[in-house]
């Protein structure tokens, strides 16, 4: 993820869509990478354990501050369009 934290986005709607999709991504890798360790456990353990893993926590928590700024100047273009 480290070339996404300089991207940025003239369009809200396309900056929170990526964003969301980038927190997917983290969760995703991280499951992929736990399945080989552990294939006896079901998905949603290895969801659970991925959100816990203190490297996807704060790739998870940094993706959504910029997903939160995208929304918010969403917000602000729509109530600026009224």
């Amino acid at each position: 993820m480290p070339h996404a934290q300089k991207r940025m986005f003239t369009d809200p709607a396309a900056g929170a869509a990526f964003w969301a999709d980038e927190i997917e991504e983290a969760k995703r890798d991280c499951v992929n990478r736990l399945r080989y360790a552990f294939p006896e456990l079901p998905e949603s353990a290895l969801v659970g354990m991925a959100v816990e893993h203190p490297a996807v926590a704060a790739q998870i928590r940094y993706c959504r501050k910029r997903l939160a700024y995208y929304r918010r100047l969403q917000r602000r273009r729509a109530a600026h369009a009224v």
